[in-house]
């Protein structure tokens, strides 16, 4: 694609990972992960990640991981997806396939662990059915719009959306996950920005239709990719701290960038003077138990305790309390 491409009006549009990555607008604009690095890292941390900034554009290469393989498998039927008929990739034949493949932005892989693949995506479509979490949209489309700053500035945005229904009103997100844990999700939420990214896009698709305001919902598909497979579908309401969180994040992103494209500057962190912080109250005290008392007073105590009460005493212990606890 050479044209570059207009925001306004608010539109999706069909266009391949390499260029969506690059960025397509007719100026650089924000999308989910950049908004992440402005507001919990720094703009200059945004500056340096982004294609048409500091950053260097990326070619998706779409590399044979277990991810991008489960991502194709679920959203698309595993369209994208290359059988390489080789017991590995060590030979000469097998890489020219493999490199010719990811050249033309899709995921090689060898029958064996396709076979394999195949049968973890049907264990998870079925699970994330099961949640209400269904395939029947569009998948990997691209949003395009713009947002208005504090100040007026006019940002242009961008989303790539793993899927998109229109009669459900309903986005959907894909997230392969070492846990599907609700409690560990909690913190990812927070830490990878998905609050800010579940804002994005239900401000991207009201924009696009407008007569679905109110009605839009976000939701992540956890999925482990290990036996048991675990899924956790995790909708964003209406309210609550996710809903709340993300929007005033999102906002931030949106006035910071604005402020920093129209003044051409992108600091770093919160000030480049010098800072002074305290350490954490342990590592002082545990100087303080050296001073006192010669050596770690934390790991005199354990030694102590260890000689009053040998470990195969202490075992023992455990294992009877473990009995009565009914843990076995």
């Amino acid at each position: 694609m050479t044209t570059l491409l207009s925001c306004s009006p608010p539109r999706f549009v069909r266009l391949t990972a390499d260029e969506y990555f690059a960025d397509p607008c007719e100026k650089p604009s924000l999308s989910a992960s950049i908004a992440r690095k402005l507001v919990g890292e720094s703009p200059r941390h945004a500056y340096a990640a982004h294609p048409r900034l500091g950053g260097k554009v990326q070619k998706t290469t779409k590399a044979m991981t277990a991810g991008s393989v489960m991502h194709s498998l679920l959203l698309e039927g595993g369209k994208d997806i290359v059988e390489c008929h080789y017991d590995n990739f060590k030979t000469k034949a097998a890489q020219v396939d493999r490199d010719q493949a990811i050249a033309d932005g899709r995921v090689p892989i060898i029958t064996k662990e396709l076979d394999e693949a195949r049968k973890v995506a049907a264990i998870l479509k079925d699970k994330l059915a099961a949640s209400q979490m269904v395939f029947d949209g569009e998948t990997e489309i691209v949003a395009l719009w713009t947002e208005t700053a504090d100040d007026g500035t006019v940002v242009p945005c961008r989303a790539m959306l793993d899927h998109w229904s229109f009669a459900r009103a309903m986005i959907d997100d894909l997230k392969t996950a070492r846990s599907a844990d609700p409690g560990k999700i909690a913190r990812a939420i927070a830490d990878e920005g998905y609050d800010i990214q579940a804002a994005a896009y239900n401000s991207a698709a009201t924009k696009i239709h407008p007569e679905l305001t109110g009605r839009v919902k976000v939701s992540f598909g956890f999925c482990e990719l290990e036996d048991p497979y675990a899924t956790t579908v995790i909708e964003r309401g209406r309210g609550g701290s996710f809903y709340e969180l993300g929007e005033m994040r999102w906002r931030r992103a949106i006035n910071t960038w604005a402020w920093c494209t129209s003044n051409a500057r992108w600091p770093e962190y919160a000030s480049a003077r010098i800072q002074h912080l305290d350490l954490p109250a342990y590592v002082m005290q545990r100087e303080l138990d050296i001073q006192a008392c010669g050596t770690d007073y934390a790991s005199a105590m354990r030694e102590r305790e260890v000689a009053k009460d040998p470990p195969a005493m202490r075992r023992i212990d455990d294992e009877n309390y473990a009995d009565d606890a009914g843990l076995f």
